[in-house]
């Protein structure tokens, strides 16, 4: 027991300390997820099968900043939202609308009008064609 918490222990210590360089070297990758990352809140009135009725919260992330496009899970856009809203950190949410829903992906695009992005709203910047890289090198 004394090994498991001491490892994890280390874990954490490593990992503060990795932030803290990321930090001082201006790459710190949480403040730019701020800038892409988007709170999303839905109310489902009347909801499809599998749907559910009720308000569901979740996230997304912005991937064309021309058209506004976010993307997100199905589940929580929902196939029939009656209402859908996007927030950016430290925005006030504005109304988006429903664009695309794939529930056997889980994936669902919403789009709101461009001219309300924020300033600072950057589009992810996706690297689909490397495999992801999961831990740290040893």
């Amino acid at each position: 027991m004394k090994h498991i918490i001491i490892m994890n222990l280390a874990i954490f210590l490593l990992s503060i300390e990795a932030l803290a360089q990321q930090t001082k070297e201006g790459l710190n990758y949480f403040e730019v997820a701020n800038t892409y990352t988007v709170k999303i809140k839905t109310r489902v009135k009347y909801p499809f099968i599998k749907d559910n009725r009720g308000s569901h919260r979740g996230a997304g992330f912005l991937i064309d900043k021309r058209s506004g496009w976010i993307v997100t899970n199905a589940h929580v856009s929902s196939r029939n939202p009656e209402s859908l809203e996007v927030a950016f950190k430290d925005q006030k949410f504005i109304d988006a609308k429903l664009v695309y829903v794939d529930m056997l992906l889980d994936l669902a695009i919403i789009q709101i009008s461009p001219d309300k992005l924020p300033s600072i709203a950057t589009e992810a910047k996706l690297d689909c064609l490397n495999k992801p890289v999961i831990g740290n090198p040893v």
